[in-house]
């Protein structure tokens, strides 16, 4: 008996490549497309693990796209929600930020993380000889909460989140934000900080000089590079979603940025974010404001 599959498999590239082939046939003569990568504190780093996946869509909408380097997370929600930058790499706080301000914002994949999910989790983290549980966490505690940055979903929202699961008083809990998760893992084990939110992921990478785990959150959605509805239409938005699914695995090898692979992303995905927002009570003005300071 015939594998479907094998009938399905011409029909589904033929309409892809009729997909990729009429907007490579739009993007010529048509206007440039502006990426925002995550802001990092190394702007050539942050170029160099941009270039092979800005050449690879490129090539595949017969369309330039210009790298847009931005210094803070705050600054591309903004920009974007004012139509200047047409796609983005994006935590979810930052796209449940957009979707706030009624911002057409639409997911089109997710990134993999370095274990091939699309998902990843928030710790709270300690010094190895600092406290127990997350209910010694009290107004107490020595010096501030050592956090990434406002609109870091580990920072203050995946933390105090924990932390009022636990039974914290989190508004009694000073914190400083030091800009990334390795800041923070570095923070801890030098003793500088009692705790701080960070990824999981790196925060085990630090555990051998003393970086030890309290909590950790559920499965949140990962980093997905979003479309500028506004600014960008369906043809183009799909055809990109399809050039990073169907990516060959020889270009896939040549990538920095995305090279664990892609997946579908959809506001769906971000339901339990969704959840978590409103049980932590705490409006999105909050992590806006405080991003701009």
């Amino acid at each position: 008996m015939p594998n479907p599959q094998l009938k399905e498999l011409p029909i589904r590239y033929l309409f892809i490549t009729a997909l990729i082939a009429g907007c490579f046939l739009q993007g010529v003569g048509a206007r440039e497309l502006t990426y925002a990568p995550l802001p990092l504190e190394n702007p050539r780093q942050v170029m160099t693990q941009s270039q092979p996946l800005v050449k690879y869509l490129e090539m595949g909408m017969g369309q330039e796209v210009t790298v847009r380097l931005l210094a803070h997370h705050g600054q591309v929600v903004s920009e974007f929600a004012e139509g200047n930058i047409d796609l983005a790499l994006l935590g979810p706080l930052p796209v449940m930020a957009l979707w706030h301000m009624e911002v057409d914002a639409v997911p089109l994949v997710f990134f993999h993380e370095s274990d091939g999910t699309p998902a990843y989790t928030c710790a709270i983290a300690v010094p190895f000889d600092g406290h127990a549980t997350l209910a010694e966490l009290t107004g107490e505690t020595e010096g501030p909460f050592a956090l990434t940055h406002p609109l870091s979903t580990c920072g203050y929202f995946a933390t105090y989140w924990q932390l009022q699961r636990a039974g914290a008083e989190i508004s009694a809990l000073p914190h400083a934000f030091l800009g990334n998760h390795e800041d923070v893992a570095l923070a801890l084990a030098r003793g500088h900080y009692a705790a701080g939110g960070l990824k999981a992921t790196v925060a085990r990478r630090y555990a051998h000089i003393g970086v030890r785990i309290l909590a950790e959150s559920p499965p949140l959605p990962g980093f997905s590079l979003v479309a500028n509805a506004r600014t960008m239409n369906a043809e183009q938005m799909e055809a990109i979603r399809h050039l990073l699914l169907d990516i060959p695995p020889d270009t896939l090898h040549s990538f920095l940025l995305g090279r664990f692979g892609f997946s579908p992303s959809t506001r769906e995905d971000f339901l339990t974010m969704e959840q978590m927002l409103r049980e932590l009570g705490m409006p999105m003005e909050y992590y806006l404001e405080v991003s701009h300071e």
